[in-house]
């Protein structure tokens, strides 16, 4: 049987997770603690997720402005078990508590399982630039 759970995490959990975020998403290869530390000066969130109590990725957000959250980045070592539907649910919930009004994500193209799981969460391509696409659901 699997036990997988997840929990809130910081800024320096992202730290310590560099490695696999540098390792799992090209464009964030070059990713620092000092760009990290920045964008998570803002309102943000942080969720870590497990398997059998093995740490497996984490997911990260940021809020925009007062009414916008970003999804920045999310990391997994596994993935296609459902981990990112839970995942992506409680930060959903998360940012309804905070009264955003919306939730703003980029990704390639190329992204396909993760561009469908946003479609399958609501979201909408607002923007198609140069292979990037700009995702937005409104809560």
């Amino acid at each position: 049987m699997v036990n997988f759970f997840i929990k809130d995490g910081t800024v320096e959990d992202v730290i310590r997770n560099l490695y696999l975020i540098r390792d799992l998403i090209p464009a964030k290869k070059n990713l620092d603690e000092e760009e990290v530390r920045n964008r998570l000066k803002k309102k943000h969130g942080v969720k870590l997720a497990y398997i059998n109590g093995e740490e497996i990725g984490l997911t990260v957000w940021h809020e925009l402005d007062e009414e916008t959250g970003y999804l920045w980045l999310g990391a997994y070592k596994i993935i296609g078990k459902g981990i990112g539907s839970i995942v992506l649910e409680s930060i959903i919930d998360e940012m309804r508590k905070n009264d955003y009004k919306r939730i703003t994500v980029k990704t390639g193209m190329n992204t396909i399982a993760a561009n469908r799981h946003l479609t399958k969460y609501g979201f909408k391509t607002v923007k198609n630039e140069n292979g990037t696409l700009y995702w937005e659901k409104s809560l």
